[in-house]
């Protein structure tokens, strides 16, 4: 129904130019809604659709499951995964493995998308993997433009709380790993950081001003599309609230959590604020300090816990009765 719109509306010296939308967000952050509303405003969606889950995301991912599942190869040959909040190094990779994922990655997408003008990719692994997709773009000479999602980080952190069980304050780490690796290597490209509270509010007017951001005219900007788009974004899409004073007040919340999602509302008006960038540089190179000196504990506590996993597991292995030969 949606995502293979053909039109000719982006050119260049006469010949069209494909315009890649990435949606660059936290896990848990609105990037669902905002990737399948601008698949109804005319943007192209993937060929394998990650499936939609009725006690997770009822109304779709808008996410290619192909594109997804190759980010966690990627994570995973370089020792991390999607919960990691610490920095990814392309260089853990051994190379001939990056050149073969790089060769991967670009067929990925040329069967995802085909001849789409207008593909929206929507991955939050992204955000921790730009210098990897970063260099895939530029091999198949497609326009980049982003769009940021930005939600309250404590809402995040009980969302996935409840999804994963993963601890408030681990999963605000992730939000703060997640957030300030998009901000920067998104500088570079036309973007439009998009409060996701001022989304549900008014679509219209947020898509709008992405739109502007992004220099772009969607190809379906009319009544039947905001019509779906009403049908599609509703409230109760927001399952956990948390005022700025809660999130300011709890405990798994730490300053430079606080302090960053401060700095990106600055960015949600004029995503090019020099003195937010200036704010952003300080607070990564604060978060990157301690994350370095935390690095190694980490790795070895985790050491651990699978060793006592293991080992807690042989005497029940043990007891299991073998199947009659």
């Amino acid at each position: 129904m949606f995502g293979r719109v053909r039109r000719q509306l982006f050119r260049t010296n006469a010949r069209p130019v494909r315009i890649a939308i990435l949606v660059l967000g936290m896990h848990r952050s609105g990037t669902s809604s905002v990737a399948g509303s601008l698949i109804r405003l005319g943007g192209d969606a993937p060929l394998h659709l990650t499936p939609a889950q009725p006690d997770n995301n009822e109304r779709g991912f808008w996410e290619s499951s192909v594109i997804t599942d190759l980010s966690d190869e990627i994570l995973s040959a370089g020792g991390s995964d999607w919960q990691d909040w610490r920095n990814f190094d392309l260089d853990r990779i051994d190379g001939t493995v990056a050149t073969s994922m790089r060769a991967r990655a670009r067929s990925a997408l040329l069967a995802e998308f085909g001849e789409a003008r207008l593909p929206v990719i929507k991955d939050p692994r992204m955000c921790r993997l730009m210098p990897f997709w970063s260099s895939v773009f530029r091999d198949l000479k497609w326009s980049v433009r982003a769009v940021l999602p930005l939600r309250s980080p404590l809402e995040v952190a009980l969302s996935l709380n409840h999804r994963d069980g993963i601890a408030l304050s681990w999963a605000s780490l992730i939000w703060l790993r997640h957030v300030l690796e998009a901000e920067v290597e998104s500088r570079g490209m036309p973007r439009a950081v998009l409060n996701w509270q001022d989304f549900l509010d008014d679509p219209r007017g947020s898509l709008g001003r992405v739109g502007g951001s992004l220099n772009l005219t969607w190809p379906r900007w009319d009544g039947r599309a905001f019509a779906e788009i009403d049908e599609y974004v509703s409230r109760d899409l927001r399952h956990h609230r948390a005022s700025l004073a809660q999130l300011r007040a709890h405990p798994a919340m730490n300053d430079l959590v606080c302090e960053t999602y401060g700095a990106m509302l600055e960015l949600v008006r004029r995503a090019n604020n020099l003195r937010a960038w200036r704010r952003l540089n300080s607070l990564r190179a604060r978060f990157e300090n301690g994350a370095g000196i935390f690095d190694n504990v980490i790795h070895e506590l985790q050491d651990e816990v699978r060793q006592l996993r293991s080992t807690a597991a042989e005497p029940f292995e043990l007891m299991i009765p073998r199947a009659a030969e």
